[in-house]
């Protein structure tokens, strides 16, 4: 398995399912060390309190991860690993790569880990399988020669929520999409169409702070 900073890349089916427990025991660990951070914040504030103005906040910041699920079509995959500023070079015939970036605000630190799956990949179907469950947000990178296997997608969406509302956004590369027409409502799939990751990244980044 070759690892980046804060990139990984699996080559067979067995190296994903390493990476798979491998990320959940850093996810753990990124929130193990985000509480003792603030722990020891508030026993060094607690300790300074007799020093320190009254009135003073404790500064602590609300921490998350947010795991995003991403389809390959299209293989553009550059664009994302760029937002992670980690440097990739050009993919085909990839199976699963991941990379991930921390965004701050004044209240919360969001870490964003993004899952990235070659739907043209054999292994397709079982990197689904367990990306899925993991997934809080769905980036579809969308090849009209796969209209097929995105209806597909939007299904196990959907049935993998029990039909409850979820949003699927789906990156089209065409000058003729516009912010007044890029929202369908599919029963429980809310697909929203845009025309690059930016954009998207701009809508998920806004739902979570």
């Amino acid at each position: 398995m070759r690892k980046r900073l804060g990139a990984f890349h699996a080559d067979s089916i067995e190296q994903f399912m390493q990476l798979s427990q491998q990320t959940q025991e850093l996810t753990s660990n990124y929130k193990l060390k985000g509480n003792l951070l603030e722990l020891k914040q508030i026993q060094d504030t607690d300790k300074d309190t007799n020093t320190s103005t009254q009135g003073e906040e404790i500064d602590l910041k609300e921490y998350q991860n947010i795991n995003i699920l991403i389809v390959d079509n299209t293989n553009q995959i550059e664009d994302i690993f760029k937002y992670c500023d980690t440097p990739i070079e050009p993919k085909f015939n990839y199976h699963l790569e991941y990379c991930s970036k921390v965004e701050t605000s004044n209240q919360k630190q969001n870490h964003f880990h993004f899952w990235i799956i070659n739907q043209e990949s054999p292994l397709y179907s079982d990197l689904i399988n367990v990306y899925f469950t993991i997934a809080d947000a769905y980036i579809y990178l969308y090849s009209k020669s796969m209209e097929l296997e995105f209806q597909q997608f939007t299904e196990k969406v959907r049935l993998l929520h029990n039909n409850k509302i979820s949003i699927i956004y789906k990156i089209v590369n065409s000058k003729r999409i516009s912010s007044m027409n890029n929202f369908q409502d599919k029963e429980s799939i809310k697909e929203v169409t845009l025309q690059s990751l930016d954009e998207v990244l701009k809508r998920i980044k806004d739902q979570y702070f």
